[in-house]
């Protein structure tokens, strides 16, 4: 499929079932869809790209610019956070909370401290659950359950407990103290709810040890999403669609001190880095990766490496394209593609920041049942967001739904220009145009054209003495 613009392919895709739409100069120029995305990103010359489509397979590519440049890829970071936490600890992995006690537990009553241990657990907050204070209600009545009916002392928070932040919270924002005085405080009023007395107060500790004796196990998967235990994969699904800035720096900082050295985002970065080193068809160089957010505007990914990301999460890890946002459906394109063919269509990240704008995922085409890999990064320092998200949707748009992605062959003789595009036997096709798109209505030229095998062809010697006209190939039967 070729384009040119300008195109208003909402329009167009309305009414035509499109084989190709070409636009043909005196010079006989016939612009490619690589010409018509070339023609949408360049309409922003300010803004730096890396980009880059291809097929499923990786056999073709249809568009590329600068695509191992490295840029800030905005939220996009949360797209290798995801893959290295799913090939490190696999989609069935769950995160322990441990409740310990101290003193005596006697007659129901902790007659010291009563303390939680949590090993980032990312799924305390609104975007998976009602409540964000859910997991602790649940923590509470297992605690109920064991016959525990007060606590003399305090209530405790240890590790990371990140409670009730929101999607575009920063995690860094407080130190870990301050965070787990937080989550003390709502485990506290839960134990209240469930009828267990606390005599002391709620208090912030920091580190992954607790004093005194284990008394109880939490489990993610002890609850669920949308019916689904919360193991690993299913948690990725809420983190990956609202785009959850606090998760995703969780999961990493989590990465590094499950397997690494400490709790830090250096030590998560180091993890995840060193996995995607041994992904197939991926090379790391010139990647940088300083949190698992992307909040970092000195993070640096490259189209390529987007790309390469995606088509092996696809084969390897087929829940991981549960958590991609769909365009007019869900997550942070639900209100994007709306009014265009990609609706439902396109599974993509986004990715958004003063400096960045970015989205990497992939869109399938129903007319020829394919999946285009697509990765578009833009860098500015006060990128206009609103013109460059447009930008990217435009390009997009170019190989979804109503347009068969084909490349016509154009051939300019002596002032006759012909076509030749790929056919299937027994169908019919028309051949119209235009002086301009603005032209009210497009023109026949000559009779149907019925192919007979699979190509179909036809010329225009009418061409001379005109500057440029709009083609179109229309599938007519």
């Amino acid at each position: 499929m070729v384009y040119s613009g300008p195109l208003n392919v909402r329009t167009l895709c309305a009414y035509t079932a499109v084989a190709a739409l070409l636009l043909v100069s005196l010079a006989g120029h016939a612009q490619t869809i690589a010409d018509r995305v070339d023609a949408i990103l360049s309409a922003l010359p300010g803004n730096t790209w890396s980009a880059l489509v291809e097929n499923d397979s990786g056999t073709a590519t249809y568009y590329e610019r600068n695509p191992d440049t490295g840029l800030a890829p905005a939220s996009n970071t949360k797209l290798f956070t995801t893959a290295a936490a799913f090939g490190l600890l696999g989609i069935n992995y769950t995160f322990e909370t441990r409740v310990y006690y101290e003193g005596e537990l006697t007659n129901g009553t902790v007659t010291g401290n009563l303390s939680l241990v949590c090993e980032h657990d990312p799924t305390w907050n609104t975007t998976v659950f009602r409540s964000a204070r859910a997991p602790l209600e649940h923590i509470a009545a297992q605690l109920k359950a064991l016959g525990v009916t007060s606590v003399a002392s305090n209530v405790q928070c240890y590790g990371v407990c990140a409670y009730n932040f929101s999607a575009t919270s920063f995690l860094a924002a407080s130190s870990t103290e301050s965070k787990n005085a937080v989550a003390a405080i709502a485990f506290r009023s839960a134990l209240l709810a469930k009828g267990i007395v606390v005599s002391g107060s709620a208090v912030g500790q920091t580190g992954f040890t607790a004093p005194g004796t284990l008394l109880y196990t939490h489990h993610s998967s002890d609850l669920s999403y949308e019916g689904r235990p919360l193991r690993l994969g299913v948690a990725c699904i809420p983190l990956l669609k609202v785009s959850h800035n606090v998760m995703a720096d969780l999961l990493c900082r989590h990465l590094g001190w499950k397997l690494g050295s400490d709790d830090s985002y250096a030590a998560g970065t180091v993890q995840v880095l060193t996995w995607l080193s041994q992904m197939p068809g991926l090379h790391t160089n010139g990647m940088v990766m300083n949190d698992g957010s992307g909040l970092s505007r000195g993070n640096r990914f490259s189209a390529r490496q987007c790309i390469a990301l995606i088509r092996y999460m696809l084969g390897a890890f087929p829940v991981w394209d549960e958590g991609l946002p769909i365009g007019c459906v869900d997550g942070t394109i639900r209100r994007r593609f709306c009014d265009m063919d990609g609706a439902k269509e396109v599974h993509a990240k986004t990715g958004s920041l003063r400096t960045s704008i970015a989205l990497s995922g992939y869109v399938h085409n129903p007319r020829d049942d394919q999946r285009y890999l697509f990765s578009l990064l833009a860098n500015r320092t006060n990128i206009d967001q609103t013109a460059t998200r447009q930008a990217i949707d435009d390009a997009v748009i170019l190989f979804s739904g109503s347009f068969r992605v084909v490349q016509p062959q154009v051939t300019w003789i002596g002032g006759t220009v012909g076509f030749t595009w790929p056919a299937t036997p027994g169908h019919s096709y028309r051949v119209q145009f235009k002086r301009t798109l603005s032209d009210p209505d497009w023109q026949t030229l000559g009779s149907e054209i019925t192919a007979t095998s699979t190509t179909a062809t036809s010329t225009d010697a009418s061409f001379g003495g005109v500057p440029q006209r709009f083609y179109r190939i229309w599938l007519v039967r």
